[in-house]
């Protein structure tokens, strides 16, 4: 199945969790663009038109609740889709506030499969 008309943004500050997640998703057909920090994301989640963003908490520069604090703030330019928490911190109340911000789902990172990952974005899209 071609997944090409979905754009998936993958927002992590490791670079190997970056490079993993974007080379599953693009044999998989979709459109993948990526960020290494929080103002940068920013800045790509503002300009919009992702069917799914996934988004790590902890990072450099601005950190994921950064992030859906400032979309509170600002509308995207084109509507994007859900926002999928990746992160390393289970049970951390950042997680409880992030889902409480807007995040749709909240997966943690070391719990996932990159087909589990792959899967997952298929059926948010």
């Amino acid at each position: 199945m071609e997944n090409t008309s979905k754009r998936i943004l993958v927002v992590d500050d490791e670079q190997y969790i970056r490079e993993l997640y974007e080379e599953v998703l693009k044999a998989e057909g979709f459109a993948v663009d990526t960020a290494s920090d929080g103002e940068e994301a920013l800045a790509k989640i503002i300009a919009g038109g992702y069917s799914v963003i996934t988004l790590d908490v902890v990072m450099p520069k601005l950190d994921g609740l950064g992030i859906l604090t400032k979309l509170k703030e600002s509308t995207p330019k084109q509507k994007n889709g859900p926002i999928i928490l990746l992160t390393s911190l289970a049970n951390d109340p950042a997680v409880k506030q992030a889902l409480e911000m807007g995040a749709q789902k909240v997966i943690i990172k070391t719990d996932i499969t990159p087909k589990q990952f792959v899967d997952m974005i298929k059926t948010a899209t």
